[in-house]
C-alpha cells in the first residue's frame, strides 16, 4: 500500500477510536529535543499535574495522601513525592475498582492482564490517552529507524 494511503487510513482508524495518536506523536517528537533542564522541568510539570488529578478524581489516592499528608498542590520539588510508598501489583489488585477516576465507565477501559508469570496475574485497565501514548511512542520509535509505520520494508 503506498505510504500515503496507509498512514490516512491509519491516522483515520485512531481518530474513529477516539484516540489522539497524531497529536501525541507530534508531542513526543518534539519533546525528544528538550535539553535535561526544560525535560526535568516538564517532568515535574506533569507529574505535578498528574498527581493533583489523581488526589481529586482517584479514590484510592484522595485516601492515600490524605493518610500521608501529602498535598499534590503544595509539591515543589521531586523530593516532596518520595515520601509517597510505591504502588505494588498486591495493592492494584486489592484495589482495582478504587484506581479508576471518578466519572469513569471501566466497561469502556481497554482490560490488560498480565500472563502471570511470577505468580498471580494482574489485571488493569487502560484508557484512550494510554493506548495513544503507546502507540505514538512506537510510531516514535520507527521514526528513529526511517521507517513508516504500516509500511514493509
Amino acid at each position: 500500500m503506498l505510504p500515503f494511503f496507509s498512514k490516512t487510513i491509519f491516522y483515520l482508524y485512531e481518530g474513529l477510536q477516539g484516540r489522539n495518536t497524531l497529536s501525541q506523536y507530534a508531542h513526543f517528537l518534539e519533546t525528544q529535543w528538550y535539553t535535561k533542564d526544560k525535560l526535568r522541568e516538564y517532568q515535574f510539570y506533569r507529574l505535578k499535574s498528574l498527581l493533583e488529578h489523581s488526589y481529586q478524581n482517584v479514590p484510592y489516592y484522595t485516601q492515600l495522601f490524605d493518610d500521608y499528608g501529602f498535598k499534590p498542590f503544595k509539591m515543589n520539588s521531586f523530593s516532596d513525592f518520595k515520601r509517597l510508598p510505591f504502588l505494588t501489583k498486591d495493592i492494584i489488585r486489592d484495589n482495582t475498582d478504587n484506581l479508576i477516576a471518578k466519572g469513569i465507565d471501566k466497561n469502556r477501559l481497554l482490560r490488560l492482564k498480565t500472563s502471570g508469570t511470577t505468580g498471580q496475574p494482574l489485571l488493569v485497565y487502560a484508557g484512550n490517552k494510554r493506548r495513544s501514548a503507546g502507540m505514538a511512542a512506537r510510531l516514535r520509535m520507527f521514526s528513529w529507524w526511517g521507517q513508516i509505520y504500516g509500511i514493509r520494508e
